[in-house]
């Protein structure tokens, strides 16, 4: 039977959009609205016959939100099915709207980026605010991720279709958002480059203030006061202290050693300028030393 969808199991859904007759629109276009992007998915995945009149009904009926979140989801069964519906007026209505729509959240993207740069910045001498800044840069990568994805297919579909103002329209907000992406947003420094964008600003920042409280040759438990790593409870968290144990400093600063921290340069020389990026590194090399 499938799943129970509003009254409606998935087969009879499916069965709807097969229908070769104009009866069922009305009907189709209300479970367009009312069916969850998760719902949709899961029928149009499975669809193997469809009327593209009835598949019309069902795309005008969706949500701007769920049009959005399939075009992130689409698969290459779904874009093949909505081929089929590319010159019919809904779909090319959807595209359209979301063009709009994703011009619009592309500006707020970067707004957003423009105050990531601001508390950048401004950063204090305990780099406190680094992790929730640390946070809504992630958030805006996810963001751009989405954005850049939808654009993408929404061009698969306009460039089938025979409306050259949608490619006009799409065309130009996905390049704008590769740029946003590539210059601005940037990414983490890895094994092949160097960080880029806002990371690089981060690594700039945090740097400094390093540079500015310690100097390299002092201990890198100094490093981690810094980033607000001072209490016993914060190394315990971090693997950095024995637990069910009295430690001292001194332990600490032992077992930063044996991972590779010795020093203010030995954290600066393995970017870490966050409590998360402290995690990862501890946790990668508790792994390698077990190898």
């Amino acid at each position: 039977m499938g799943l129970d969808i509003h009254g409606y199991t998935l087969e009879q859904i499916q069965a709807l959009l097969a229908l070769q007759e104009e009866t069922v629109s009305k009907e189709l276009e209300k479970l367009g609205n009312l069916l969850s992007l998760e719902n949709v998915i899961q029928v149009l995945e499975r669809q193997k016959k469809v009327s593209s009149r009835n598949l019309s009904a069902f795309l005008l009926g969706m949500t701007e939100e769920t049009f959005s979140g399939l075009l992130i989801n689409l698969t290459d069964p779904i874009l093949l099915l909505l081929y089929q519906s590319i010159h019919e007026e809904p779909l090319l209505h959807q595209l359209t709207v979301f063009g709009h729509s994703a011009e619009k959240s592309l500006s707020e993207l970067s707004v957003k980026t423009e105050r990531c740069l601001i508390e950048i910045s401004t950063l204090n001498d305990t780099a406190s605010g680094i992790e929730p800044l640390y946070q809504n840069i992630s958030s805006l990568e996810n963001e751009m991720a989405n954005l850049t994805t939808a654009l993408q297919n929404a061009l698969k579909l306009a460039w089938q279709s025979d409306r050259q103002q949608l490619v006009a329209l799409l065309s130009p907000i996905k390049e704008a958002a590769e740029r946003l992406r590539l210059q601005s947003l940037g990414k983490k420094k890895n094994d092949l480059t160097q960080a880029t964008g806002l990371h690089l600003k981060i690594e700039e920042r945090l740097g400094a203030i390093y540079d500015r409280l310690l100097m390299d040759s002092d201990p890198s438990i100094e490093a981690l006061a810094v980033l607000g790593i001072v209490y016993l409870e914060d190394f315990q968290a971090l693997g950095l202290a024995e637990p069910d144990r009295k430690n001292t400093l001194q332990d600490v600063q032992h077992i930063l050693n044996t991972l590779g921290l010795r020093t203010v340069a030995d954290v600066k020389a393995n970017r870490i300028y966050s409590r998360g990026a402290l995690q990862d590194y501890v946790k990668h090399a508790y792994k390698f030393m077990r190898l």
